[in-house]
């Protein structure tokens, strides 16, 4: 199906790599091409991609990458919020000064400084377009930190490091591993592919809505 609106986003449903699940959760991909498509409160560009395609109340991971640079992503997360994932872009990401990845500055001692997300974010641009990422998960059948932790570990064994906006995570590279939702996600990021292989949009492409 295709959508003749120029909203720079697609979604696909897929079937989790564990086989858990009802098949029909969705994976959701925004191409960003400035730093207001994420900062505007209480609504902007992505919030809206997510309301469209029917998973702003849904937990899961997320990643964010830059579209032409082939190192390291911008960031990786989870979302476990009742909620779900539309809250966190309602509230500018984190509204408070003590997380490391809200859009504007966090606190350090006495001084105010720019946290590492809220740098990459100013970066992009329509010259240097980014990807918003998120892979929708089934409640009662995952647990999105685990999925975060695995891809982390992924990230690192083929870029050698963290991403700009770094986690701490557990270093026990087996723990859970059976737990892990769908483990081809951070590849399927890498390659800016969906599941089915289908490539990210593109500015240079008609938008459009993959359904099925």
């Amino acid at each position: 199906m295709m959508n003749s609106e120029p909203c720079r986003m697609a979604y696909q449903e897929y079937q989790a790599a564990s086989g858990r699940g009802t098949g029909k959760e969705r994976v959701v991909c925004v191409l960003l091409a400035s730093p207001d498509d994420l900062i505007v409160a209480p609504d902007n560009h992505v919030l809206k991609c997510l309301k469209a395609a029917g998973v702003g109340a849904s937990i899961g991971v997320y990643f964010y990458r830059f579209k032409n640079e082939a190192h390291r992503f911008i960031k990786i997360g989870e979302c476990t919020r009742r909620e779900g994932i539309a809250v966190r872009f309602q509230r500018g990401w984190h509204g408070t000064e003590r997380y490391s990845d809200n859009y504007t500055r966090k606190r350090r001692g006495e001084t105010y400084v720019d946290s590492e997300f809220a740098l990459e974010i100013r970066r992009i641009s329509p010259e240097n377009p980014a990807y918003f990422v998120f892979y929708e998960h089934a409640t009662l059948h995952s647990h999105p930190k685990i999925d975060e932790v695995f891809a982390y570990r992924m990230h690192k064994r083929l870029f050698k490091c963290d991403t700009a906006s770094p986690e701490r995570m557990n270093g026990n590279p087996l723990l859970a591993r059976r737990l892990v939702w769908h483990k081809t996600a951070f590849s399927e990021v890498a390659r800016c592919r969906f599941p089915d292989g289908t490539p990210y949009p593109d500015q240079s492409q008609p938008a459009f809505l993959a359904i099925r």
